[in-house]
């Protein structure tokens, strides 16, 4: 790609710093991170200009709205956002020569407990899963040099992540006596530091499409609670229950689970075991969160 840089939408959410960490600081490439401040990508002029000046080799569009509960009560937002947004952005990319890396979801597929690979026929049932799958349809089309990722469960990045799923367990387990997590919803818990190695990778084949980008292996949410609980040490028990115990706006699968076929045809490894990433993350945390 040689000195032009990649470009980050979104840089300031989890997964986002994680992109522009790892790949400038492990893998010394030129990166440029723009938060929602520094960049509004439903702004076409705006988004114009951006990609214009910095002149990329790639972008990585994290920008996203990811409240699934919430974008069922803003649909017209969440489809500016996730999908018309995204739809600027591979235009953009497009006229520029640089190449495009979606961040969709996991979150797309019918109910069925099993992980789902690229092979399987989308079927969202909330408003966010189908904001996510449009932009898939869309920026395939207006741009063809595009990775379009689809991620596990995200786990990583700091405790003033507001996504940051297993710092908020630490919290809760000091917070209760108890912890109840539901056992029926399933999904590929995967750290964003793994997701971004793979972006790298990714990147250096050259192999446009679709992927699945998850730690291997699938968990119920009251394993992954209880991993997380029993792998910092503390006593606080973690029992399961069932989601109707926990009611959410939105219809969200049975299942978020995934699995790559596609990793494997580009000549790439799948991830490691979500449970060795998710150790390693908790060793990395603990001088943070004082343990």
């Amino acid at each position: 790609m040689g000195s032009r840089p990649i470009l980050v939408t979104g840089a300031g959410g989890m997964l986002g710093t994680s992109i522009v960490h790892m790949l400038g600081d492990k893998y010394h490439r030129p990166v440029i991170g723009l938060s929602h401040r520094s960049l509004d990508v439903t702004h076409a002029a705006a988004v114009e200009a951006a990609i214009r000046h910095y002149r990329p080799a790639a972008v990585v569009h994290c920008a996203a709205k990811t409240a699934v509960d919430a974008c069922e009560t803003a649909v017209d937002e969440t489809f500016r956002v996730n999908t018309w947004a995204s739809r600027l952005v591979a235009q953009a990319t497009a006229r520029h020569g640089a190449e495009l890396v979606f961040i969709s979801s996991c979150g797309i597929f019918p109910n069925a407990v099993r992980p789902f690979h690229e092979d399987d026929v989308p079927a969202p049932r909330t408003i966010y899963g189908h904001s996510k799958r449009q932009a898939e349809l869309i920026i395939a089309t207006e741009n063809p040099r595009t990775y379009i990722i689809r991620p596990g469960w995200l786990f990583g990045g700091q405790s003033g992540h507001s996504k940051n799923f297993v710092y908020q367990r630490f919290l809760e387990a000091q917070r209760v006596s108890v912890i109840r997590s539901v056992i029926d919803r399933f999904g590929s818990p995967t750290f964003v530091d793994d997701v971004s190695r793979a972006i790298h990778q990714l990147l250096e084949t050259r192999q446009y499409g679709l992927y699945h980008v998850a730690n291997e292996g699938m968990a119920s949410r009251f394993e992954y609670v209880r991993s997380i609980v029993n792998g910092l040490g503390l006593q606080t028990p973690v029992v399961p229950c069932s989601a109707e115990d926990f009611p959410r706006h939105a219809s969200v699968p049975v299942s978020e689970a995934l699995t790559s076929r596609n990793l494997d045809r580009a000549g790439l490894f799948p991830l490691r075991p979500w449970q060795d990433a998710l150790g390693e993350y908790l060793n990395q945390s603990r001088a943070e969160w004082r343990i």
